[in-house]
């Protein structure tokens, strides 16, 4: 008689995982070939970032894969990590937190409270609008109370003080963290994590956004590439 190992089990179900997260980049692939294109990412990182928000859904009980599938599309408007956003953590604490109520319902009412926040957010104008008028903030080099209100205020969602500080505070700390010491990268940094959402820099699909980062020897070097990345939305 053939037997398996809880080992083995494992192994399968990790294999099972990882073929659905390939599918699924192969499928976000297909239907936003155009975004995908300009973000320049491969099928390896596309599936990175499906692995990434399937483990938040796991680990909020979302375990179907109609449900799972819905939270990775909201992933790409939301960035990976909109888990962690405080942007959202009052909608997902009443929707998804809710774990005593059926996922197919909490996945419903999550994504209604999105479809909301994007309507309220992103008014028809692309990415190459958003990024442009980013990068316009950084070449100002105004005084970073100015900058940071006058970026804020493309997201209603964090209007409010407490929402307001909680955001900026998580980025400058995350800044921090990944070596952005100077006002001006803090504020490209910060100004990213409000139109790709929070934990940006680790999120696989954004790491030629990352790269201009990474690879920029001054602010102005920084906004060229910026530039760059961002008129490929167009």
């Amino acid at each position: 008689m053939l037997t398996f190992s809880r080992k083995q089990f494992a192994a399968f179900e990790s294999a099972a995982a990882g073929q659905w997260d390939r599918e699924t980049a192969l499928t976000l692939l297909e239907l936003y070939p155009a975004h995908m294109k300009a973000l320049g990412a491969s099928t390896d990182e596309v599936a990175k970032f499906v692995r990434a928000v399937r483990d938040y859904a796991l680990a909020y009980g979302i375990t179907a894969k109609s449900e799972t599938f819905k939270m990775v599309v909201v992933g790409v408007s939301l960035g990976a990590h909109f888990p962690h956003d405080p942007r959202f953590h009052q909608l997902i604490t009443k929707t998804l937190a809710q774990t005593a109520f059926p996922q197919d319902e909490r996945l419903t009412w999550f994504t209604r409270g999105i479809e909301r926040w994007l309507g309220a957010t992103w008014t028809g104008e692309g990415l190459d609008v958003k990024g442009a008028r980013l990068v316009a903030r950084v070449q100002a080099r105004q005084p970073a109370h100015a900058t940071f209100d006058k970026l804020v205020t493309q997201s209603p969602t964090i209007a409010t003080p407490a929402r307001r500080q909680a955001f900026l505070q998580a980025c400058n700390a995350h800044a921090e963290g990944y070596g952005l010491h100077d006002l001006q990268r803090r504020i490209a940094y910060t100004g990213a994590a409000l139109i790709h959402g929070i934990y940006w820099y680790d999120d696989p699909l954004l790491h030629r956004l990352r790269h201009a980062f990474e690879r920029s020897a001054d602010p102005d070097d920084l906004c060229a590439g910026m530039t760059t990345f961002y008129e490929g939305f167009d």
